[in-house]
């Protein structure tokens, strides 16, 4: 992620070219998201090992459906408009 910069100890930030971006990432699961995909970066993680991380008690169904809604998220209010969260996911 070029330009991009994470802090997930002791506070979750995130900055793009620089720029602080914190507050455009919704809070909640949409930012524990971003921060898997950050550290998974480079390993693609398949959406099933990303649905279950997330919601172990769901059904695969359900985990899943939980998943697409969430990179909609991002896209919509995501700091970076380049990325392409559906991409990763």
């Amino acid at each position: 992620m070029d330009g991009c910069s994470f802090q997930l100890m002791g506070g979750w930030k995130l900055s793009i070219g620089g720029e602080d971006c914190t507050g455009s990432v919704p809070g909640g699961r949409a930012r524990l998201l971003l921060a898997y995909l950050a550290l998974a970066y480079g390993e693609h993680p398949g959406r099933r090992q990303i649905a279950f991380a997330f919601w172990p008690d769901s059904s695969e169904k359900q985990a899943l459906s939980n998943l697409r809604k969430h990179p909609t998220t991002l896209a919509v209010s995501g700091p970076c408009p380049n990325m392409s969260f559906r991409r990763i996911i």
